[in-house]
């Protein structure tokens, strides 16, 4: 009488287990994670372009145009910071070879004002360069 229940035991075991199992593949994480907010080393490299102005403006070019851009203004109030130090304003991005540059992070209004102070209306972007 016990050897039909364990047979039962065991088969419910087997089932439960493959309707738990995933029949997918794990996936592997990608090497350039692309996100909305930062563009990586890989990315900037792609691009062919030399200076960080017209890398952005190829990748994100959302991130140059601020809600004061677009209703007419300078857009000089989107702030550039190389490494945590303040560096200049959206323009001083064409002076900024991408050679060098590991990242480069946008943060809008709230978020930069929260990171750095007031003065950002139009964010700021943080670049980070390579650790060599």
């Amino acid at each position: 009488m016990t050897h039909p229940l364990r047979i039962s035991v065991l088969a419910f075991t087997l089932v439960a287990s493959a309707a738990c199992s995933s029949s997918k593949p794990a996936s592997k994480p990608s090497p350039t994670r692309r996100t909305g907010n930062s563009i990586t080393a890989d990315e900037i490299s792609n691009t062919g372009t030399t200076n960080l102005y017209d890398a952005i403006q190829r990748l994100r070019p959302q991130w140059l145009t601020s809600t004061r851009v677009r209703r007419g203004g300078s857009g000089d109030d989107l702030i550039v910071y190389l490494d945590s130090n303040r560096y200049g304003t959206m323009n001083s991005l064409r002076q900024l070879s991408v050679g060098g540059v590991q990242e480069i992070r946008y943060y809008g209004a709230s978020e930069a004002t929260n990171r750095y102070g007031t003065g950002h209306t139009g964010g700021a972007i943080l670049v980070l360069m390579s650790k060599q």
